[in-house]
């Protein structure tokens, strides 16, 4: 489908970046900007990043290909199911997945193939966990390197100011990037994409002004961001979940009675919604309405 229609940051700087001999390009952006199976195209507000989308514009797994699989009736979705450890035979070869099932019982699943696919830190941690005698120190983890070299997100980045209106208030937000110092820049070790921002409300402005600029006008909105986003170096590690015999019961009481063994005493714990969040990514924030999910096949 074709990108959305630029806004008034890619105007300036597109051409900009070309005259600098620059290659910008328009950002994928994993949403719908036209009607597309049976979902709407993105309506342009600013609340994308972070928020969930009120016309479902946004595009992810949950929405796209895991409900075309499972209306193939070859797939079986488990929900609210944690992997404990994948299971290898006497070869060394994966031979399926030991989990905790919804009610916290420890359950086997053999399969022909396992396809470890759960982000960088919960591929690590699945693989530390999945020890055997062909491998003591996790699988995959011969040269324990196994979730060594965590690189953060981190965001640097300048504020330009010009002599006419630049912010147009249209989401969903970063719209136009380079990669020319992607890799290979003299004196940088790494490198990073060049994109404009998130959309930014003017009074976020108010700190970073020019001397002489009043506190509440409309000159606020007269700026234009470029982010520079990329790797950083890092010596942080993934490490194991705790013991496996409390791993269904920490997210068992994290999701469901708001009690959290990450820290203590619960109620005056300020990471709760996130943590609950971290263990249950369905599940609702406290006082928010519960949302529709998928529900697991019976079995």
């Amino acid at each position: 489908m074709p990108p959305l229609p630029p806004t008034k940051e890619y105007g300036i700087l597109e051409p900009a970046a070309k005259r600098l001999g620059l290659h910008p390009f328009q950002i994928a952006m994993a949403r719908n900007s036209i009607p597309y199976n049976g979902r709407g195209p993105c309506m342009r507000c600013r609340w994308c990043d972070g928020y969930v989308c009120e016309t479902d514009a946004k595009n992810g797994t949950q929405n796209t290909v895991i409900p075309i699989a499972l209306n193939t009736g070859n797939c079986e979705l488990r929900t609210e199911c944690t992997v404990k450890e994948i299971l290898t035979d006497d070869r060394g070869r994966a031979r399926g997945v030991a989990y905790f099932d919804e009610n916290g019982h420890l359950q086997e699943q053999l399969a022909d193939i396992v396809i470890v696919s759960a982000s960088a830190t919960e591929s690590a941690r699945l693989l530390l966990n999945s020890k055997s005698t062909l491998f003591p120190n996790g699988l995959g983890n011969r040269y324990d390197q196994v979730g060594r070299n965590l690189q953060g997100h981190q965001y640097s980045g300048a504020t330009g100011y010009f002599p006419f209106d630049t912010y147009d208030d249209i989401g969903p937000g970063a719209c136009i990037a380079i990669c020319d110092y992607n890799h290979g820049t003299p004196g940088m070790i790494g490198g990073g994409m060049l994109d404009n921002q998130f959309i930014r409300l003017p009074v976020s402005m108010i700190d970073r002004l020019p001397p002489g600029t009043p506190r509440w006008d409309k000159d606020i909105s007269r700026e234009c961001a470029i982010g520079i986003s990329g790797p950083s170096a890092s010596t942080g590690r993934v490490s194991r979940f705790p013991p496996q015999k409390h791993a269904s019961r920490l997210i068992q009481r994290c999701a469901t009675s708001g009690e959290c063994l990450w820290c203590a005493p619960p109620a005056t714990c300020t990471l709760l919604p996130m943590t609950m969040a971290r263990c249950r990514p369905n599940a609702p924030r406290p006082g928010s309405k519960k949302p529709e999910r998928f529900k697991p096949f019976s079995r």
